[in-house]
């Protein structure tokens, strides 16, 4: 009988410590497409001398033979964000892990995992167990690599229901792929729901502090219901936010995007976009009342970073101000993003509307709302020319 065996490991059993000139191996292996292993990154930490070192070193020891670890010194930190860019990069004595599948621009970057530096400054080796934890569950829950699927194809007892062969791989295959997509799609809801449940807690932890500010000046205000708490406005699918914005905010103007947005509300995660999107449309129409009103001056990722003037508002990390130069400089890609505005806004009827905001940034549909700032033109709105499914790109094609 054939015997099968799979060499488990990595590159090396110790840490590599680099500096800015081995940078060029470090992206080499964090974009070679042929990678199978997690790669850890520890950045260099300005308040710690061999901060970066001490925390690979305590990371080989839990990941050794399930991951390789680099430490960046010297200038090796700010090389590498200038080389992978701000959406993947690492720094002030954090680690990243970069699992296989990066791409830069990578249609996810959050999942590749960032461990800020005080998980580490009291004890790196408990931080390393933290971070290694999830890789070492991932290295034994893996599937076998394709030498395994390849060889057992031909073993004696592959085929004893009489199937054809080719068929059943060809169908394993198909269950892999969908499987993976899957497990990709869950990942990015726990990251949402997380981050959903961070932005919670510290909004209940301000709201009891005003709450506690204001008794102290006599306003007990603790349980009382906020006025106009019966008129918020929830949205459950896409079409109903197109519908409120339409009809409720007068600075926000919606174009013909029904149909791309009520595609995607056949999506199962359509409802979580959906009250995103209303989200984003009235951080929008806030905005452009303070515009207006001469209370703020900037962008709109400026105001979303901003905590003055009051208004609502979006995470910035939303917030994209342009598009890739490789969309900007692609015909195809930039005619994909070009949608009607009133001729007061634009002679041509049309313009080029690259801001956009990113409901998801993981895979396919990850939705989008695209908008055209006229704040200081002749109407002071917000044209929004398309909300639904990412528009074509060089990475999404």
């Amino acid at each position: 009988m054939q015997t099968v065996s799979l060499e488990v490991g990595t590159e090396g059993s110790e840490c590599r410590v680099i500096d800015e000139s081995g940078v060029d191996e470090l992206v080499a292996e964090l974009l070679d497409p042929g990678r199978t292993v997690p790669v850890l990154v520890a950045s260099k930490d300005p308040d710690h001398l061999n901060g970066a070192k001490e925390r690979g070193d305590a990371l080989i020891h839990v990941v050794r033979g399930v991951a390789n670890v680099w430490a960046l010194e010297g200038l090796a930190t700010s090389e590498l964000s200038k080389r992978i860019g701000a959406d993947l990069h690492v720094f002030h004595g954090a680690v990243r892990t970069y699992l296989p599948g990066l791409a830069v621009p990578d249609s996810n970057p959050r999942r590749h995992r960032f461990a800020g530096r005080d998980l580490f400054i009291e004890n790196p080796r408990r931080g390393a167990r933290v971070v290694g934890r999830s890789l070492l569950t991932m290295a034994t829950s893996a599937r076998p690599p394709a030498i395994y699927r390849d060889v057992v194809h031909d073993m004696p007892g592959f085929t004893r229901q009489g199937a054809d062969r080719e068929a059943l791989l060809a169908d394993l295959v198909s269950a892999e792929a969908m499987i993976d997509e899957l497990k990709q799609a869950l990942e990015g809801a726990y990251l949402e729901a997380h981050e959903a449940a961070v932005e919670a807690d510290r909004a209940e932890a301000r709201a009891r502090w005003l709450e506690d500010e204001l008794a102290a000046h006599g306003a007990f205000l603790t349980g009382i219901p906020a006025p106009g708490d019966d008129e918020i406005v929830t949205v459950a699918s896409c079409e109903e936010a197109l519908i409120y914005a339409s009809t409720g905010l007068s600075y926000v103007a919606i174009g013909d995007t029904e149909e791309p947005a009520e595609a995607i509300d056949r999506h199962l995660k359509g409802p979580m976009w959906a009250r995103k999107a209303w989200d984003s449309f009235q951080s929008l129409q806030s905005y452009a009342l303070a515009k207006a009103d001469g209370s703020f001056h900037g962008n709109f990722l400026t105001y979303c970073q901003s905590s003055s003037p009051p208004g609502h508002r979006i995470s910035a990390d939303w917030v994209a101000q342009g598009e890739s130069e490789s969309v900007n400089n692609n015909p195809t890609y930039r005619s994909a993003r070009v949608f009607p505005v009133p001729a007061e806004v634009d002679p041509d009827g049309k313009v080029y509307m690259d801001q956009h905001i990113r409901l998801e940034k993981g895979s396919d549909p990850a939705p989008r709302i695209h908008f055209y700032d006229d704040t200081v033109g002749a109407t002071g709105k917000i044209y929004v020319g398309y909300f639904g499914r990412h528009l074509p790109s060089g990475q999404s094609n």
